[in-house]
């Protein structure tokens, strides 16, 4: 009898801490995807304020907010990336919302640092003050970094195209923060095109520099 007890004390104990576990890895993933919520409001009013940077070619302050944005993703990232959603990855159903909320962290990385950012540093080189009077150094400076931003924007177009592909073909999440972030995401895939459209006039007249 005392031996038939005894297991039970231990199967009850088991069954505690299990349910406490459990218990916190919910509390945790809750709470993170709460946080997700708050940073995907900042990183879709960072976005408004960069494109009117871009409206008024202040590109200096642009990159700026693009710097903000992207570490705005990474804390994102580092959410995902949490213990919590680890354990959750392996749940079914949860799991697909996992991948879901780490593959739209992952294409809004790839539209800010790898697509707009190299180009709207481009746009504020050509724009930038040289420090000097010296008319053949400005000239050849600005046409270098046309040079550059010609082959950037190319890029950056491609890397678009890539991104929206992959934010349209996103899941639904039961998760609404997670829809919410998949929600802002797209709409900064459909509008990196005229973003794009509207640092290109920085290169106006730079084929007929360029002689061609």
């Amino acid at each position: 009898m005392r031996n038939d007890r005894g297991k039970a004390h231990v199967g009850v104990l088991v069954l505690v801490v299990l349910v406490a576990t459990i218990a916190a890895v919910g509390l945790s993933f809750w709470m993170s995807v709460n946080r997700i919520g708050e940073l995907s409001t900042q990183l879709g009013n960072q976005y408004k304020e960069y494109e009117q940077r871009v409206e008024e070619f202040d590109y200096g302050s642009a990159v700026g907010k693009l710097r903000e944005m992207i570490q705005t993703i990474g804390a994102i990232d580092e959410q995902t990336d949490s213990w919590s959603w680890t354990v959750m990855g392996y749940v079914p159903v949860v799991g697909v919302d996992v991948n879901t909320a780490r593959d739209t962290a992952d294409i809004a990385q790839d539209l800010a640092s790898r697509a707009l950012l190299p180009v709207l540093g481009d746009a504020e080189s050509i724009v930038a003050d040289e420090g000097t009077n010296d008319l053949g150094t400005v000239l050849s400076n600005k046409l270098d970094a046309a040079k550059v931003m010609v082959g950037d924007l190319q890029s950056a177009r491609e890397i678009v195209a890539d991104c929206k592909q992959r934010a349209d073909a996103l899941p639904a999440s039961r998760i609404e923060q997670v829809n919410k972030a998949v929600e802002k995401v797209r709409e900064a895939t459909s509008t990196a095109n005229e973003t794009l459209d509207a640092i290109a006039p920085a290169l106006d007249g730079i084929d007929a520099l360029l002689g061609e």
